[in-house]
């Protein structure tokens, strides 16, 4: 659609049918801006596209640790492909790293903390030895309210073994 300044924006249109005073059908359409709209969604495919492309294992939650999404470096860290974990928990697959401890981050992050597990030896399902950094964060709706946890873990492999040759 054109603006009167020429201008082109988006818009919905929206058919409807119904019957006029006289009792004969009229045709009538209603125009929506919808610039807002595709801005926004634009910005979420954007974030999308930079989580998916992420090097780090990226994991989000609901507040029960139930899996609700996690990109394509978690595949490779930790398993199964993305699909095959929706909706199932998290804490099976940390039971070795803090398991014990997580109603205590749970009820930190639910306050807007983060907290951060670091030099976590870890084996991939390819049955490489590598060492995490994690750190897991509060995922919060528009009102700011704690909806969730993500979960973000970085190789750091490289750096742990540079610090254990120092050490020698």
């Amino acid at each position: 659609y054109r603006r009167a300044d020429g201008t082109l924006f988006p818009v919905e249109v929206t058919n409807s049918l119904f019957t006029g005073p006289d009792g004969r059908e009229v045709a009538g359409a209603f125009f929506t801006d919808i610039t807002e709209r595709k801005r926004l969604e634009d910005r979420v495919a954007s974030l999308a596209a930079i989580v998916a492309s992420s090097s780090d294992a990226i994991v989000s939650t609901d507040l029960h640790w139930n899996i609700i999404s996690w990109n394509q470096s978690a595949e490779g860290l930790y398993g199964p492909a993305e699909d095959a974990v929706r909706g199932t928990s998290l804490l099976p697959l940390l039971a070795s790293v803090e398991a014990a401890k997580m109603p205590l981050f749970a009820e930190r992050i639910r306050q807007g903390n983060r907290f951060a597990l670091t030099d976590i030896a870890w084996r991939t399902p390819a049955g490489e030895d590598v060492v995490l950094d994690i750190t897991v964060g509060p995922v919060k709706d528009l009102d700011g309210s704690v909806i969730g946890y993500v979960s973000n873990a970085r190789d750091v492999t490289g750096r742990a073994r540079a610090k254990a040759a120092l050490h020698e």
